[in-house]
């Protein structure tokens, strides 16, 4: 599934500047340890099989909804960022993970970071930031 575009695409290596900088609000938070990625990126190449959007894509796993089994991941080369919920399901086959694609940083941050924070800000009475 596709998400929305902000309209400007970043050459990558600025939106991989901006996305090792961004401010992250809850429920989101930057994954630091690269163990923790290594095991996210691998349970997304395990879950995304042949059909799925991402199935053989490079990705990089840079966020976690704390909440929720979501990771956010880079795409390869490109500005664009996807969602996917894992489901660390055990059985075979796999049930397709549901994934959303965003154009850049900015259509993440404003479709889908901010809205989760303000539902999440809501549910818990407050308006804190993550750290990064």
């Amino acid at each position: 599934m596709r998400a929305g575009s902000s309209g400007a695409s970043l050459h990558p290596a600025i939106m991989a500047a901006r996305i090792d900088t961004i401010r992250w609000f809850q429920p989101w938070r930057a994954i630091v340890d690269d163990g923790r990625r290594e095991s996210l990126e691998s349970e997304l190449k395990r879950e995304a099989g042949r059909g799925h959007p991402l199935h053989g894509v490079e990705v990089r796993a840079v966020a976690r909804r704390m909440d929720m089994d979501e990771v956010c991941y880079e795409l390869g080369e490109s500005s664009q960022l996807a969602v996917v919920r894992l489901k660390f399901a055990l059985a075979q086959p796999l049930p397709s993970p549901e994934t959303r694609i965003y154009d850049d940083v900015d259509a993440f941050v404003a479709e889908c970071m901010m809205p989760d924070h303000r539902a999440w800000a809501a549910a818990h009475g407050t308006n804190g930031t993550s750290a990064k």
